[in-house]
């Protein structure tokens, strides 16, 4: 399997700037792909349509006043196969449709595609320390063997293994999994992201590490890169699949019924509600 370096030491696609490897379920690892292999034609179980910007790290992409003081275009445009997602891995991307282009929760039109950000350092003053010990960072392996069953693409982002002032440097990437079906409702599609945020989480100590980080909503940018690594996996089926199993389920209301009650009882004392029920004490994922 690979190391946590290993994707910046890959050779990288002379034509594009991206090097792509795709799972092998024979050999249990992924296999690095040259640009003229017929591989990066491999057509997708489940196509997706992602909102791609004309612009890289644009900081005011996807909105008006990008279009008129940056120039910026927009397609939302489907992806079929490996070589049509690296043709955009450098620019700016959105996992959802919206009005215009202009990505405000009103505008909100479509998505057929959840999309991660794992970035291995929560932000939060109360758990940052933690994310300084390296036995706590995902990686694209432990994604990868965790989330094997399901169909999804995933890109280095510009900040992979790379020292960001003062932190070290450490694996990050975005995920991109297709749902198999499009979602025209907004809360229908925040929920998802929900699901998975609180299926990836782990307690430690008194608090949860999110492993997806929450600033990345259906409203939010990814963005491009002149170099990462791509990485496909095929899988069984979508990550729909699994966010709709009967334990899943099961699981999940019980965790929203602890939030309900948490929010009468603290609302009897006169508290607030701050963060994550304590309905299930390990990751669902189990440990890293």
């Amino acid at each position: 399997m690979l190391h946590q370096n290993s994707s910046i030491n890959q050779t990288q696609n002379q034509s594009n700037g991206h090097s792509v490897s795709i799972y092998n379920k024979d050999n249990s690892d992924y296999t690095e792909i040259t640009s003229n292999e017929e591989s990066l034609q491999q057509k997708l179980q489940n196509p997706f349509h992602i909102s791609v910007s004309n612009l890289s790290q644009n900081r005011f992409g996807f909105t008006n006043n990008s279009k008129l003081n940056a120039g910026e275009k927009v397609r939302h445009q489907k992806i079929t196969t490996i070589n049509e997602f690296v043709s955009i891995a450098r620019y700016d991307t959105t996992g959802a449709k919206f009005v215009d282009s202009n990505r405000k929760t009103v505008n909100f039109l479509s998505s057929d595609v959840l999309v991660f950000d794992i970035d291995n350092d929560d932000g939060d003053d109360n758990v940052k320390t933690k994310w300084d010990d390296p036995g706590q960072w995902w990686t694209i392996d432990q994604f990868t063997k965790e989330f094997i069953a399901y169909e999804f693409i995933i890109k280095t982002s510009r900040n992979h293994q790379i020292l960001k002032g003062v932190r070290v440097a450490r694996p990050k990437f975005h995920i991109y999994m297709p749902l198999g079906r499009i979602i025209e409702n907004i809360d229908t599609h925040q929920d998802l992201l929900d699901r998975m945020k609180w299926y990836t989480r782990r307690l430690e100590g008194e608090e949860y590490l999110y492993r997806l980080d929450s600033k990345v909503k259906n409203t939010h940018q990814l963005y491009g890169s002149d170099v990462s690594s791509v990485y496909y996996n095929q899988g069984e089926t979508t990550i729909n699949e699994m966010l709709f199993q009967d334990s899943f389920q099961h699981d999940y209301e019980r965790h929203l019924a602890d939030i309900g009650q948490r929010a009468v009882n603290q609302q009897t004392e006169g508290g607030t509600v701050t963060g994550a029920s304590t309905g299930r004490a390990k990751s669902k994922t189990g440990e890293w």
